[in-house]
């Protein structure tokens, strides 16, 4: 959110030095021709303006300062299907989405209260799994995952087939070096919803952690069939490829996972590490380091912000 901030205030200066500079153009051409305005002099520099004027309002609209309720209605439609529908609801309902619009704004701590808030007033099922589901990813991208978990936990009371908050927690558990309990949750997830693409990424990294190679690679090639952008498959199954002989298809996957924002420096040192006739994962098994070791950009929740959907 903050580099595209960066950007969208950019392209804001750029436009507007360029209007000012179209204004001062006109004026020094006015200036010119004895201050003399004809059609010609008008037609060239007013459409350019205008064409100024357009892009600007696109760039700011298209940002807000923030994100619309209706963008954030389309964006979680599925998300927010059934939470607060009884028009009795609707200041609740309103309430969910200006919690939404500040998580999406990096605002953790007010969008956190408010879903904190929310939570008193869910009735149902529904009601449970849209608002818990966003107060665990706003403390997950708070960095405050002791405090997602259980939040996590009391969802999947309430809505115990939700695919996205086992595959999450699965991701928390892993992190904490709960492994087993990690793979139970992906499992789970993947029974409930066969087309859960990060969950058998996730669970293709647990194999590999395990050098579980074969395993490593059926799961991480599910996830790209269904998927073909998810970097933790590729990097996985990069791993698993050479540590089964077949170096082409790890270069393959290498240079995919690169291409997707995958940790060139981790991949590199495990397969070196595997070169050498090393367990690479024997001590990150006993640590429980790995989760820590890669920085993939999609070592993030399923369900992520509006703008990185």
């Amino acid at each position: 959110m903050k580099k595209r901030k960066i950007g969208t205030a950019i392209g804001i200066v750029i436009i507007v030095i360029a209007m000012l500079a179209v204004i001062a153009l006109f004026l020094f051409e006015t200036a010119e021709a004895g201050w003399v305005i004809t059609s010609e002099t008008v037609t060239k520099p007013a459409l350019i303006f205008v064409g100024l004027v357009i892009s600007l309002v696109k760039l700011i609209t298209r940002t807000g300062g923030g994100l619309s309720k209706k963008r954030i209605l389309s964006a979680y439609q599925e998300q927010l299907s059934g939470v607060f529908a009884r028009p009795d609801q609707k200041k609740h309902r309103d309430k969910l989405l200006t919690g939404i619009v500040r998580y999406n704004e990096d605002a953790y701590a007010q969008a956190i209260k408010i879903f904190e808030s929310l939570e008193k007033e869910c009735n149902t099922a529904s009601d449970y799994g849209g608002v818990l589901l966003f107060l665990a990813l706003a403390y997950t991208d708070a960095g405050m995952i002791e405090d997602a978990i259980p939040v996590y936990e009391r969802l999947l009371h309430y809505v115990p087939r939700h695919s996205v908050a086992l595959s999450n927690l699965g991701i928390l558990y892993s992190k904490q070096g709960r492994r087993d309990q990690a793979m139970d949750c992906y499992k789970k997830a993947i029974e409930i919803d066969g087309n859960n693409a990060p969950a058998y990424a996730n669970l293709a990294q647990e194999y590999m952690v395990a050098s579980a190679w074969e395993e490593t690679v059926l799961y991480g090639q599910k996830a790209l069939a269904i998927n073909s952008n998810i970097c933790r498959a590729e990097e996985a199954l990069a791993i698993a490829y050479f540590a089964l002989g077949d170096e082409e298809q790890s270069r393959l996957h290498f240079d995919r996972a690169v291409m997707h924002g995958g940790n060139a420096k981790t991949m590199s040192t495990l397969i070196s590490e595997l070169r050498q006739g090393n367990d690479p994962f024997a001590a990150l098994r006993r640590e429980h380091e790995f989760a820590q070791r890669f920085d993939a950009e999609d070592d993030q929740p399923f369900v992520m912000k509006e703008e990185k959907r």
